[in-house]
């Protein structure tokens, strides 16, 4: 980052706080969370409040820039009206490394807008157009290719999963800087035809339907957009059993979860499904009602528009 441009910009943000009279900041993730935090604590503004979306200490940047994060994270603290945290993992995280007293934490679970699972789709057609066999059971997974993303896991597992089921397809949607190193090791375990890089798609809730088994090797995850995403088009997941991810999946009745970073179990998971599509169904279907439970955007909006009014009320606003 260039200290130059932050500076520049969090003066602009202070002056457009000031120009607006605004009472409420709310910032997302660490960078945002740091200028949109100094910008309100500079402005004067009363209610300041970030939401925390990641492991910090487990994010795949340099130790003195974790270092750097923990140390101003600490001098805003006392200057943050609330925490918002997407997990009750992330909640203990930022509570014990954090020093972050609990009454100052609320956990919101992401949602998503069901609305937009209402798709007409020729499964077939979508099928050919992303060059997929049309008899094929996919398995695919979705995210950044980044370490943390535990995507290699992912082909690995394909490469089980091939010898014992020939008639499988694996998909992988999502850029990052990980794709190329990825490719080549789905060359090298001999999946260059079976495993489709599809790279970044706007049209993944047209993709979700196609997949016979949704899989999330995430080895650090605040809360997966993309599994809530997943279930809420009833598909099967098999992810691994890390951060947010079991306050989602629970273990044969939404999903499967297996131990982190264990490929042989990732794929014995994936193939239990593959054996049972009964069993994929039934964890689909439930999948689904439970987002519907829990996980929808209105209760998200709900939830947070009630912690600004506690917080106003609070700052006497």
């Amino acid at each position: 980052t260039n200290p130059i441009a932050e500076a520049k910009c969090l003066l602009k943000l202070v002056h457009i706080i000031k120009e607006n009279r605004i009472h409420i900041v709310h910032s997302h993730g660490a960078r945002a969370g740091l200028l949109g935090r100094t910008a309100a604590l500079l402005a004067g503004v009363p209610v300041s409040l970030c939401t925390v979306h990641n492991f910090v200490s487990q994010s795949n940047v340099p130790v003195w820039q974790k270092w750097l994060l923990h140390a101003a994270e600490k001098s805003l603290a006392a200057a943050t009206t609330r925490y918002i945290t997407v997990s009750q993992a992330l909640e203990a995280e930022i509570a014990r490394k954090g020093g972050i007293p609990s009454d100052k934490i609320e956990v919101v679970y992401n949602g998503v807008d069901l609305n937009k699972f209402n798709i007409m789709l020729d499964c077939m057609e979508k099928k050919n157009q992303l060059g997929l066999k049309p008899n094929a059971v996919i398995i695919g997974t979705a995210g950044r290719l980044i370490p943390t993303k535990g995507i290699s896991y992912f082909i690995k597992a394909a490469r089980v999963i091939k010898d014992k089921y020939p008639a499988t397809q694996f998909i992988i949607i999502g850029e990052g800087p990980e794709r190329p190193s990825l490719e080549k090791l789905s060359k090298k375990l001999g999946m260059a035809k079976d495993i489709i890089f599809l790279g970044y798609r706007r049209d993944i809730l047209a993709i979700l339907p196609l997949i016979n088994i949704f899989v999330v090797p995430s080895l650090s995850e605040g809360q997966s957009i993309v599994t809530l995403e997943a279930m809420a088009a009833r598909r099967p997941v098999v992810a691994f059993d890390t951060g947010g991810i079991p306050e989602l999946v629970t273990h044969h009745r939404t999903g499967i979860l297996v131990p982190e970073k264990n490929i042989k179990e990732l794929a014995k998971g994936i193939m239990e499904i593959l054996e049972n599509p009964k069993l994929g169904e039934r964890l689909g279907n439930k999948a689904r009602s439970v987002v519907e439970e829990r996980f929808q955007q209105k209760v998200m909006v709900k939830k947070t528009e009630e912690i600004y009014k506690q917080c106003l009320l609070e700052k006497g606003v």
